[in-house]
């Protein structure tokens, strides 16, 4: 491929050329880049006839540094897109690397993490390439911006004696630079198109990638946005006047934001998702997604809880019946099996993610995860350990981790477990919760002192986190210490009154010191 050529061209050096003055060029090939005060883009014409592997370069903005130094990025288009899937940095690395040395030049302190341009999900490379003969190297870094049809990569580096003053150069660029990606392809999809890159993308088992697609098409429609927005505000008398002017537009565009309520309520953002859904159900109440939105709605309201279990259990039929009628919409049966998960339907829920599977395989990463975490609820850790291997290939997350760890403790696989824990808290150390669940697989394996100083962990985070304390009480009594586990369980009780197993303990042990 035609760019890895140039990733050392990050700095060159010239001068007297011409160059567009603004803040905005647009290239011939079909993308525009906004750019602050004081920088440059040089014309593709004048590229060409720079030094070898300037022509491979797409645009390039400038401004000029000390001296005949010139401050630079590159943009390259890469003819396809790359996804930004959970372990894509990974393998933009070891591409980089392979094609560096295979061109004979030494890498070094390769690093990537997510970034963004302009409100696009991006991924950056940083990296050093050793100079042969100095005791100097090149600094670069790299961003991609992924695109419907291509990705562009941006480009800077200095050597690594300059970089000091040359990154707050590079970071007043980077940070007020927007590539608009829609003007060269993003803006031809249609809604339906649109919906059919989406559930490609969910039944191949890429919800990130999803759920980043998803994120970049919704910005195009932004009268369903204000509508979420003033739904958001409780003004539905407003919302409601802008959906009647132009019916067939918000219409059209239903399918797509199902989906991100889908996508988002999947991850159990129910209060997000919420609004989502209610602008779905307000586009059009009578097509399938208007109804399983509004089925939804109903059962992440607090009035169906207050509405007793009959309620409950019609919403749940009616809610059964539509995915039936609808065997082919993935989605709707989807939305029930995550409601199985909220209300506790564990058997049911089973049921429903089985035939999710049936039609995806692999499904998206929040179906396996869920999935897993019925299994445990019904004490089948051997098919939930299927299911939570599958969550951390396609989505190596701390909370895809804290489920592995979680189940390997239930099968007492304990070595395995606090690997996935241990990986659980690197990726996200001030979640209170994955320190408490770690705290539990040790206190199943009778590691006492271990698991009170993962409780310490989980209270120093969240004070609040009574079930830490109720751990942390359960290793005390398990040692011996009875008073002091008496006082650790009542202070998660005065975190969390009336629950009757910490009640029964308490009681129990109050008895038992008056002896």
């Amino acid at each position: 491929m035609r760019y890895w050529g140039v990733f050392g061209l990050a700095v060159l050096f010239f001068c007297g050329m011409a160059d567009v003055r603004g803040s905005e060029f647009t290239s011939p090939k079909g993308f525009a880049i906004t750019y602050p005060t004081g920088w440059r883009a040089v014309p593709l014409d004048k590229l060409a006839q720079m030094e070898s592997g300037a022509a491979h370069i797409d645009a390039m903005i400038c401004k000029r540094g000390d001296g005949k130094f010139i401050d630079n990025l590159n943009v390259i288009v890469m003819p396809q897109p790359i996804p930004i899937e959970a372990n894509i940095g990974e393998k933009l690395i070891a591409l980089v690397k392979g094609q560096m040395e295979a061109g004979g030049k030494k890498l070094k302190d390769m690093k990537s993490q997510r970034t963004d341009v302009g409100g696009i999900k991006a991924i950056a490379l940083a990296f050093e390439i050793e100079q042969p003969g100095s005791d100097d190297s090149m600094r670069n870094w790299q961003v991609y911006i992924p695109g419907a049809k291509q990705t562009y990569i941006v480009t800077c580096g200095a050597l690594k004696s300059r970089w000091a003053d040359r990154w707050p150069i590079f970071k007043e660029m980077i940070d007020t630079m927007r590539i608009d990606i829609a003007v060269a392809n993003d803006k031809a999809l249609s809604p339906q198109q649109i919906e059919e890159r989406v559930l490609r993308e969910l039944s191949a088992g890429h919800q990130a990638e999803a759920d980043d697609f998803l994120e970049s098409q919704i910005q195009r429609f932004p009268e369903v946005m204000q509508v979420i927005s003033l739904l958001l505000r409780c003004d539905d008398k407003a919302a409601k006047k802008i959906l009647n002017t132009r019916c067939d537009h918000f219409r059209n565009s239903q399918r797509v934001f199902f989906l991100l309520g889908a996508c988002t309520r999947s991850r159990f953002d129910k209060l997000a998702a919420f609004h989502v859904f209610r602008a779905v159900n307000a586009m059009n109440p009578h097509t399938p997604a208007g109804e399983c939105a509004l089925h939804v709605c109903a059962m992440d309201s607090n009035q169906l809880r207050q509405g007793g279990p009959k309620r409950v259990d019609e919403e749940f039929q009616a809610f059964t019946k539509l995915a039936d009628a609808n065997p082919d919409d993935v989605i709707i049966r989807w939305m029930l099996a995550v409601q199985c998960r909220t209300w506790d339907r564990n058997a049911e829920g089973v049921v429903q993610y089985k035939k999710i599977l049936e039609k995806w395989n692999p499904g998206p990463v929040l179906v396996h995860q869920t999935y897993a975490n019925l299994l445990d609820e019904l004490e089948r850790y051997d098919e939930a350990l299927v299911e939570r291997r599958k969550a951390v290939e396609m989505e190596p997350a701390s909370w895809s981790y804290d489920g592995l760890g979680h189940t390997l403790g239930k099968l007492r696989r304990f070595a395995e477990s606090y690997e996935a824990h241990a990986k659980a808290v690197e990726l996200d150390p001030n979640a209170a919760n994955y320190w408490a669940n770690w705290a539990s697989t040790l206190r199943g394996d009778g590691k006492w002192d271990e698991a009170i100083e993962k409780c310490k962990r989980t209270i120093q985070l969240d004070p609040q986190y009574w079930r830490a304390l109720w751990v942390w009480a359960d290793c005390l009594e398990a040692q011996g210490k009875k008073a002091a586990a008496l006082q650790k369980y009542k202070d998660a009780i005065a975190l969390e009154p009336g629950h009757l197993i910490l009640k029964a303990k308490i009681d129990a042990l109050e008895k038992e010191l008056r002896k």
